[in-house]
């Protein structure tokens, strides 16, 4: 038997380290149950970086970008901790 899980104000998922690539297959579990989420993300760098190429297409700096464009993400979410340098401006249609 698999639990449903109803909709409510005061849920809260948490998630806290393993590597980078686990956190969008997390968010598209997510998306099914609650629609787009907001997220604190906890990191030294954005992670919010467009794919180089459809090769590498999901790697640790590009879950983010691809969270957005899968509408996974609210426009409520936020980092904390960055200490990258930004080498181009932030991507406001990325969600932070």
């Amino acid at each position: 038997m698999i639990p449903i899980i109803s909709y409510h104000p005061a849920n809260r998922h948490h998630s806290l380290g393993g590597d980078h690539t686990v956190i969008l297959p997390i968010l598209r579990s997510l998306n099914k149950v609650y629609g787009p989420v907001s997220v604190i993300h906890f990191d030294a760098h954005l992670d919010t970086w467009p794919p180089w190429s459809e090769q590498e297409r999901v790697t640790h700096g590009t879950f983010f970008h691809i969270a957005r464009e899968e509408g996974l993400l609210s426009n409520t979410s936020m980092h904390a901790g960055i200490r990258c340098k930004m080498s181009v401006r932030p991507n406001p249609a990325v969600a932070f």
